[in-house]
């Protein structure tokens, strides 16, 4: 299916099928003959948390896989990408101050 355009390569499992879907995509053959973004692309860049719900409170309190409170301001690297999960214990702050307070740090990013 990979190899005919018509499944991914869901590498965080197995580079298998990598070839397969490279030459697929160099074929245009079957979803790789329009623009479409990848559920993995997606996963990335969707929109849930993204938003601040004060616009005044835009600093991005995020909790990566490691644990590590960290904080993103607006016009980081990373900063567009990265969505708050409350339910997580992450959370959105007014200033720096506040952030540093908290016990969160800044993003080397």
């Amino acid at each position: 299916m990979v190899r005919e355009g018509l499944a991914y390569a869901y590498r965080k499992y197995s580079m298998d099928y990598d070839l397969d879907e490279k030459a697929a995509l160099v074929a245009e053959r079957g979803i790789h003959g329009f623009a479409l973004q990848s559920p993995a692309r997606y996963r990335l860049t969707r929109t849930l948390g993204r938003d601040a719900p004060d616009p005044e409170c835009r600093i991005k309190g995020n909790i990566n896989a490691q644990g590590a409170r960290i904080y993103h301001m607006p016009g980081q690297e990373f900063y567009e990408r990265t969505g708050i999960r409350p339910e997580k214990g992450e959370r959105w702050f007014c200033s720096e101050a506040q952030a540093r307070a908290s016990g969160w740090r800044a993003a080397r990013r």
